[in-house]
């Protein structure tokens, strides 16, 4: 007799499958979203209210630009969900 693994393998590719999605390139809504993040917590309610302008991917990163009444600012968001906050004062 030989034995039956349907069900494993089953499980076993559709875990291959979720990881494989995490592991690559982040989308421009999710760049969007850790980069809102930051700019909430490096802001706080002292830069008053800002939106996004525009995000454009640069190589393994994306540049996301936010736009409010006295500055103007930029996020570095890397694959890793890291980020890095940039001003410019109009």
């Amino acid at each position: 007799m030989r034995p039956r693994f349907g069900g494993v393998h089953v499980i076993l590719v559709a875990a291959l499958a979720f990881l494989a999605g995490c592991a690559g390139p982040m989308s421009r809504r999710e760049a969007e979203s850790y980069a809102s993040r930051r700019m909430a917590r490096y802001c706080g309610t002292a830069c008053g209210s800002y939106h996004i302008t525009g995000a454009q991917r640069m190589k393994d990163r994306w540049l996301v630009d936010f736009d409010s009444a006295r500055r103007k600012l930029a996020v570095l968001v890397d694959n890793g969900g890291n980020t890095e906050v940039t001003v410019w004062d109009k």
